[in-house]
């Protein structure tokens, strides 16, 4: 009996190894099992940091593709404008020039026409007179034609008086 005893006592010694041994072992396995999943989500965790890495580069890449071809085309609208911007530059020094050689023009045509101007209020003035003139003359001239109608009349009836015999030799003045 006391060989059972102490066997029965081993045994629950042995027993008592055994799930010592095998608490200890499932907390390992508790504890590897939690640091595997631990592992696993870091591993879940990196790879999604490097696909976000990734990501972010080509997203880095395509923005300073896009950023060089916008840069590229604002230069080139830059150095558009800046063309237009001296063309009209130039443009405005022509016409400015243009101006001033029109202006210089316009000031010497303003006495040429003041020049005229007077001319022609001396020809009018001029005209005035050798109108005034002029019609003396034709008052005098309708003076003159009737007296020297009066002159034809009197020399016809002086030789129709005389009888028929014209009197010859007499000067406008004797009439």
């Amino acid at each position: 009996n006391s060989r059972l005893l102490k066997q029965a006592a081993e045994k629950d010694e042995m027993n008592a190894k055994s799930l010592s041994t095998i608490l200890h072992l499932k907390q390992l396995t508790d504890q590897i099992t939690k640091e595997k999943e631990n592992l696993e989500q870091q591993v879940k965790s990196s790879q999604q940091l490097a696909l976000s890495a990734r990501l972010a580069a080509n997203a880095r890449e395509r923005l300073s593709e896009e950023l060089d071809k916008e840069r590229q085309g604002i230069e080139a609208r830059v150095k558009e404008w800046e063309e237009k911007c001296q063309t009209l530059a130039q443009e405005k020094e022509q016409i400015e020039a243009k101006l001033m050689q029109n202006r210089s023009r316009m000031a010497g045509l303003f006495k040429d026409v003041e020049s005229a101007k007077k001319r022609c209020e001396e020809l009018a003035s001029e005209s005035t007179k050798l109108q005034e003139e002029k019609h003396k003359l034709m008052e005098s001239l309708a003076i003159a034609k009737k007296e020297a109608e009066e002159a034809t009349n009197l020399t016809e009836r002086i030789s129709q008086a005389s009888g028929g015999a014209i009197v010859e030799g007499f000067t406008a003045e004797q009439l």
